[in-house]
């Protein structure tokens, strides 16, 4: 879970999304699956990116209380 402060500002890092994988130097990609509309993904290097708050999302907590992420990972 993470709690993001209502009205935060575009581009805002929420969570770094890192890969543990065995085969060293593998590209790895990041989809989200849900809650597109308000959050996008920065390819950081090869195993790391960065979960951010998307341009011109406007989080209100009293229109919405909970925003579900979801998503996925390929190399």
């Amino acid at each position: 879970m993470v709690t993001i402060k209502e009205n935060s500002p575009s581009f805002m890092a929420l969570a770094n999304l890192t890969v543990d994988d065995q085969d060293i130097n593998q590209d790895h990609n990041w989809t989200l699956l849900s809650g597109s509309e308000l959050f996008d993904i920065l390819r950081v290097n090869f195993s790391s990116s960065v979960l951010r708050v998307k341009q011109g999302a406007i989080l209100n907590y009293e229109i919405h209380k909970e925003h579900p992420i979801s998503g996925k990972i390929a190399n």
